[in-house]
């Protein structure tokens, strides 16, 4: 979900030139024995106020009204959404760790057996690092030499994987945007092959267009024989689904309630989370599970960094997430029409996850 966040942040080649040169001077910072940090671009918290403050502005003034779901991860989001993972109703994270710890070695051992020299092991968002453990561990078992490498425009995530990682693994985090971050190891990194991870079923937060953006855009700033080792959630029956959105402890309805909360905070908003219920759907014609906060009663926020309210009808909806499903043949198309070839694909037990590897082909059988 964190992806939405990140932004291509140098355009022009001049900058670049200066803007790299700047980060290989100044950017390296020592974090200890196997760690260490480059920091290409930092989240501005002035300038992340200003985007939450226009992206709401957008959000609640429009008919059918939203609230990007990008802004879920404050403090408290990031706390609530990993407790989500611990629910029995979601069992998204229980089937990826399955898959991970089950074919794990088949699937390092299909990549880099023979391998010669180290590799990137590069990861697109810093998460709580549970999964990406289990995939480190085979690759080590199986004497592969590698570097891990997170990438996220926070650095408080960055040094979270840090902590959470000690010296168990030698880490190089990158704070900055994906892209930036693939590009600092084109160039950086010139001779070492990639292994990129997006794990979570994140590509299920965009839609098909962005979806396919997204991809096109990574697989620009991989080379041939990189591979990407990507998550998504599959179609099933929405009784599987729904609870997996709306559990029994209501950890998932205050996640969602929590998006106001932080309006309240970082805005001066005065909303009164307690006047909204929580909704969890699934749109069968848009392949998605839908999330809404629905206003209890007729309301009148106000909104003090806009200087502006907004009025909400008795049981008027805030649109706040998609979260896409597929079948393994979207999956596929996503992955060629990226550029990609398949290479792998890896069910769980029940076939409500797959975890699919693509690789970069050479130029010539990309022609």
């Amino acid at each position: 979900k964190k992806e939405e966040r990140n932004r291509v942040i140098v355009n022009d080649e001049e900058k670049r030139k200066v803007f790299f040169l700047r980060v290989v001077e100044f950017g390296l910072v020592k974090m200890g024995m196997e760690s260490k940090v480059t920091v290409l671009r930092q989240e501005d918290a002035e300038e992340t106020r200003r985007e939450f403050e226009l992206d709401v502005l957008e959000g609640l003034s429009k008919a059918n009204k939203s609230l990007p779901s990008v802004y879920f991860y404050d403090d408290i989001g990031s706390e609530l959404y990993q407790r989500i993972t611990e629910q029995e109703e979601y069992y998204l994270t229980g089937c990826e760790a399955e898959i991970l710890e089950k074919n794990g070695a088949e699937m390092v051992e299909s990549l880099f057996g023979g391998q010669s020299g180290p590799i990137n092991v590069v990861e697109l968002g810093a998460g709580d690092g549970r999964k990406t453990k289990t995939l480190l561990g085979k690759l080590r078992k199986a004497a592969v030499e590698f570097e891990y490498v997170p990438i996220d425009i926070s650095r408080k995530a960055i040094e979270q994987v840090i902590s959470q990682m000690g010296n168990e693994v030698p880490l190089h985090g990158i704070v900055g945007d994906y892209v930036a971050g693939l590009r600092w190891l084109q160039e950086n990194s010139p001779g070492r092959r990639n292994f990129v991870l997006f794990l979570g079923s994140s590509i299920g937060n965009f839609d098909s267009a962005g979806s396919r953006k997204f991809l096109r855009r990574i697989f620009q700033y991989m080379r041939p024989g990189d591979n990407f080792l990507i998550g998504t959630d599959l179609k099933k029956d929405p009784k599987i689904l729904v609870p997996a959105y709306s559990d029994s402890q209501g950890v998932t309805r205050d996640f969602n309630l929590n998006l106001l909360k932080r309006v309240n905070e970082q805005l001066g908003a005065d909303f009164d989370p307690s006047r909204f219920c929580h909704m969890a759907t699934y749109n069968p014609v848009v392949g998605a599970m839908e999330s809404w906060l629905i206003a209890k009663d007729k309301q009148v926020v106000f909104i003090k960094s806009l200087s502006r309210s907004i009025e909400l009808a008795p049981f008027e909806s805030i649109h706040c997430e998609y979260s896409h499903k597929f079948t393994i043949k979207d999956v596929d198309d996503m992955g060629t029409e990226a550029g990609f070839v398949i290479s792998g694909r890896y069910l769980d037990s029940r076939g409500f996850f797959l975890d699919s590897v693509w690789t970069v082909p050479s130029r010539a059988s990309s022609l």
